[in-house]
């Protein structure tokens, strides 16, 4: 992973021109963003709006409507990350540094309601590691946003990004069902985003949240 361009402090301006809109849309312009601001829609209201961005690149989920209106936003992404992206594009958000592969403990995620990861498993070489790492410290709700499901066993290309290269992940989605029962948490629900045939998103609520009849 510290091959790839989320290391790489010579990535970080590339990194604020697609923030700006000049390598792609920007979020709330991409053909994906309605779909995660569907999930968000559904989860609010259904618990305190405390919200982690986990893998928040620029900040820029803050600046769209339904989270300024109905979330208190923290994003957490790598230090050079946040040192030169987030607080150059948004530099008034809350931020926790964070590597959710190297650092032992990230049990920090487990105060808040809502965990968003957008295209974050996606870039992971452990994908399935990873997700279970992060799952055990979420406690109520989690949006996976962007992520390939397959048919195949679990497998990972790469591709170039930001001046770098990526890892993409493709979990077989057995697995990836699997360890989302195995951590206690339902799928309420799973959409394809169209990026791809395999690219899909989902909300997840943790078992015990439900209320008792």
């Amino acid at each position: 992973m510290e091959k790839t361009c989320w290391y790489k402090e010579e990535c970080c301006n590339e990194m604020i021109r697609g923030a700006r809109g000049e390598l792609w849309p920007t979020l709330d312009k991409s053909n994906h963003w309605y779909i995660l601001e569907d999930l968000l829609r559904i989860v609010y209201g259904q618990t305190t709006p405390l919200l982690l961005d986990l893998g928040c690149g620029a900040g820029d989920l803050q600046n769209q409507q339904i989270v300024r209106d109905r979330y208190e936003y923290y994003g957490a992404d790598l230090s050079n990350v946040i040192n030169n992206v987030a607080l150059e594009m948004n530099p008034r958000g809350e931020y926790v540094k964070c590597d959710v592969i190297k650092d032992m403990n990230i049990d920090f995620i487990s105060i808040f309601d809502v965990v968003v990861m957008n295209a974050l498993i996606d870039v992971m070489e452990h994908p399935i590691y990873i997700l279970g790492k992060i799952l055990k410290q979420c406690k109520k709700y989690v949006i996976i946003h962007r992520q390939n499901l397959t048919e195949k066993e679990t497998y990972i290309t790469t591709q170039t990004s930001y001046g770098g290269i990526t890892n993409i992940s493709h979990i077989n989605k057995k697995k990836f069902f699997d360890i989302i029962s195995r951590h206690k948490f339902d799928i309420i629900s799973l959409k394809k985003t169209g990026l791809t045939s395999e690219n899909h998103s989902l909300l997840l609520k943790r078992r015990e949240t439900y209320k008792k009849q």
